[in-house]
């Protein structure tokens, strides 16, 4: 990941984030306005960070792995519903944008990049769960943080291997 692609990865983590904190802690027991704000502001963070990533047809790329990543967060909470257990609806932060960086960022393609993209997200994730041990509000807080850092931390450390391959 180049060095003019963390603002965007950053700005974009912010958004995410913000989105998260606010459907968490201020919607309360409002399920549609906590989707919706959650959906809203996961799409604009998506097309924050695949936009400015680079490559060709940024706007094709970013619907697409919006639509991904939002079938695979609803997809998350209909196992939330019927199982119940807290720890899904945590990683869903996680998971969402994670998926989204892991799809959309540019290069697309590189098994390797995928690959690592891919273990970071699932550090992302168990880093989340880890925390959620010691403190769930904790969790909630840090879960939205995680996944488009690891992401380019991943595209990082692909790209310092290629240079000295």
């Amino acid at each position: 990941m180049s060095d003019a692609r963390w603002m965007p990865t950053l700005i974009a983590t912010a958004v995410g984030a913000a989105g998260f904190w606010f459907a968490a802690f201020v919607t309360g027991d409002q399920i549609t306005l906590t989707l919706l704000v959650v959906a809203i502001t996961s799409v604009i963070a998506i097309f924050i960070v695949v936009g400015f990533s680079g490559g060709d047809e940024p706007l094709d790329r970013a619907m697409r792995s919006s639509i991904i990543a939002l079938g695979t967060g609803a997809f998350m909470m209909v196992i939330f519903g019927v199982s119940g257990n807290g720890a899904i609806a945590l990683i869903v932060p996680v998971v969402i944008l994670g998926v989204a960086g892991i799809v959309g960022l540019a290069p697309t393609g590189d098994p390797a990049r995928f690959t690592a993209r891919t273990m970071a997200v699932a550090a992302a994730v168990a880093v989340t769960v880890a925390i959620a041990f010691i403190d769930s509000s904790l969790a909630q807080f840090i879960a939205p943080l995680l996944p488009l850092p690891a992401v380019g931390l991943a595209d990082r450390a692909v790209d310092q291997r290629e240079q000295t391959a």
